[in-house]
């Protein structure tokens, strides 16, 4: 983990240096106004939208527990959600989101779930995941994304982003589901390993990862026939797609912006649009570039400058920076008092 923690560091000196930025570039040119619209807006919905954003996380516990449960039927919720905060902070502060689940792996260890197991449970989960938000992104881009063909930037972007998505669900699918290829990439991965000097005996590491694989093909194979656990889990992101997506047109009610239930799927469409920038955008957090594209995006509908840095950052609080900052100091709870490794069945 000593690697990791330097890792994380790293991702968090470049978080907050573009924050900085971000925040610079947003209240340059009129902060005192901007500070003024944050304050008059309306609390409430500031309470709505965080505590939705936070049930989306529970969400994504329930999801995870779910997959663990024929193995673990013991385990307690809390528990997953707990490992959810610290990948959420580990995401949060590693480009391109690398970081969240190889912590996650480790704190479900601490927790008691085998390496394997929970592996096998967040790479299904992923893939769950990844297929729900392509298929959302694919009908909005479908319903919506040709309004914008004028945006050359927010249109390629989209463009490039769900491609990005759709390689990556197609990479991922054949992995879980083709043994053969899975054992292909594994073994060019072990003898690349091998030269490295990582790995001392080739043929005995081989054996052990065949099996691996093998172990994990019969896990998915479970899985996969249990067709009530994959359509539990759809549902979860659908309904978390659907939230996170709404919190822009939230943020536009709490900031007394004057826009109808006319235009709430417009401004669902355009924030599937900015969060496809997350797929290439190398940043921890995408910060930066991240809100570059809310703004281009939101600009369609909203001209006043003040009004959209204002929506801007706080849509960035209540879907980012709260739960990096929940996630950081559960971190350090959690490294200075490590819990007790629960009952495994």
């Amino acid at each position: 983990m000593k690697k990791s923690y330097l890792n994380y560091a790293i991702g968090i000196v470049l978080l907050i240096i573009a924050t900085a930025g971000v925040l610079y570039l947003s209240l340059k040119n009129d902060a005192q106004a901007i500070v003024s619209i944050l304050k008059q807006s309306i609390p409430l919905y500031f309470l709505l939208a965080i505590s939705l954003v936070g049930l989306t996380h529970f969400n994504c516990a329930l999801a995870i527990r779910k997959l663990l449960l024929p193995y673990y039927p013991d385990l307690k919720r809390i528990t997953i959600f707990k490992t959810r905060m610290l990948e959420q902070f580990a995401r949060g502060v590693t480009p391109l989101q690398s970081g969240g689940q190889v912590i996650q792996v480790y704190a479900l260890k601490q927790f008691g779930i085998g390496y394997d197991h929970s592996i096998f449970a967040l790479s299904v989960d992923f893939v769950i995941f990844q297929f729900t938000a392509v298929l959302i992104q694919l009908i909005f881009i479908l319903g919506y994304l040709f309004k914008y063909t004028s945006n050359t930037i927010l249109f390629y972007g989209v463009l490039l982003g769900f491609i990005i998505n759709a390689a990556v669900l197609a990479g991922l699918f054949l992995l879980l589901k083709w043994q053969a290829f899975h054992t292909f990439i594994a073994h060019h991965g072990l003898r690349f390993l091998h030269k490295l000097r990582f790995i001392k005996d080739l043929d005995q590491s081989r054996q052990a990862l065949d099996q691996k694989i093998l172990d994990f093909s019969k896990q998915l194979d479970y899985i996969l026939r249990e067709k009530k656990i994959v359509i539990h889990n759809c549902i979860l992101y659908l309904l978390n797609l659907f939230i996170l997506n709404a919190i822009p047109f939230i943020m536009a009610l709490a900031l007394r912006i004057p826009i109808g239930m006319d235009l709430f799927f417009d401004f669902m469409a355009l924030s599937l649009f900015v969060a496809a920038f997350n797929s290439f955008i190398p940043i921890p957090g995408a910060t930066g570039g991240i809100e570059a594209a809310f703004i281009l995006a939101y600009s369609a509908f909203i001209q006043d400058s003040t009004l959209i840095s204002g929506m801007m950052l706080g849509w960035r609080f209540v879907t980012y920076y709260i739960f990096i900052l929940a996630g950081a100091l559960y971190f350090i709870i959690f490294m200075i008092r490590k819990p007790k490794i629960i009952q495994t069945n």
